[in-house]
């Protein structure tokens, strides 16, 4: 039997954990553990992914194709698909799954380095190397209507975390800022090749498109100076920093009275604006 053929018979069962290993063989690639580099091979999982952007999905960006386990599903339930690889071995093993599918465009670059555009819908299965860097670019340049992300959970729940929590800090402050978040499903870590140490966590974010005064680098600077204290109480940490002359007679009193990763992102985004609008930041 054929190779190419043997790999469509695996296609057609949906064998994505012999699939995987094949293609990884077949290009000399060895997955990365330090870049957290593990593949998805439950086509049950991909395609629950994939059905929840419903059936308005005209065109899609996919960040980290791999080796298109989501990318297949992706290609037969949209009308246009951009997959991006970074890595050359991956592409090539991508365009050989997906050479049957004209819809599909695959993209070998840094999804970090490239110009967002517009699209409807984001999906990804998140590299935990690039997790932080990736939810920020897209809070800065919101181009779709949703991300359908698959995050390591200790991440996840960072993005989900409220006011006052352990998880709580300046991502989730950030991310909440910018986006709805929405919780979908756990997965399994068995369900990834090789086998992670810990489960990830299917989230959606919803742009809110909001018109700050204050610009975001500013802002991101800011939120990262007082979370490096995040236990104290804000009013010494202000008052450490330089700024608490700005916003005292501003800011009330219960506010100051507050330890840093208890304050709300639209409290800690008031102080950013008022030191912003004073020149402080």
């Amino acid at each position: 039997m054929t190779y190419i053929v043997e790999l469509v018979i695996l296609f057609v069962v949906c064998d994505l954990h012999r699939i995987t290993k094949s293609l990884l063989k077949k290009y000399g690639v060895r997955p990365s553990r330090r870049l957290g580099q593990t593949f998805l091979v439950n086509c049950n999982i991909a395609r629950r992914i994939v059905n929840t952007l419903g059936l308005d999905c005209d065109t899609v960006l996919e960040i980290g194709g791999g080796l298109g386990a989501l990318t297949i599903f992706l290609a037969r339930h949209c009308r246009y698909v951009v997959s991006i690889e970074i890595d050359k071995r991956l592409s090539l093993a991508l365009r050989e799954r997906l050479a049957g599918f004209d819809n599909v465009d695959i993209v070998c670059t840094d999804f970090l380095l490239m110009r967002l555009f517009p699209v409807d819908y984001i999906v990804s299965n998140v590299p935990y190397s690039i997790s932080s860097q990736l939810v920020l670019k897209l809070a800065k340049k919101p181009t779709f209507k949703s991300a359908i992300l698959m995050f390591q959970v200790e991440f996840a729940k960072r993005l989900l975390a409220k006011p006052g929590t352990e998880n709580y800090g300046r991502l989730s402050v950030f991310v909440n800022l910018f986006f709805k978040v929405e919780k979908l499903f756990w997965v399994n870590k068995k369900n990834f090749y090789p086998v992670p140490e810990v489960d990830s966590m299917v989230i959606r974010l919803f742009p809110l498109n909001p018109d700050f005064k204050v610009p975001l680098n500013n802002l991101e600077r800011f939120t990262s100076y007082i979370f490096s204290q995040r236990r104290r109480v804000l009013k010494g940490v202000l008052k450490r920093l330089g700024y608490l002359e700005y916003v005292y007679g501003l800011v009330p009193e219960y506010t100051l009275a507050k330890r840093v990763f208890q304050l709300s992102p639209q409290e800690i985004l008031v102080l950013a604006e008022y030191l912003w609008e004073r020149g402080a930041i």
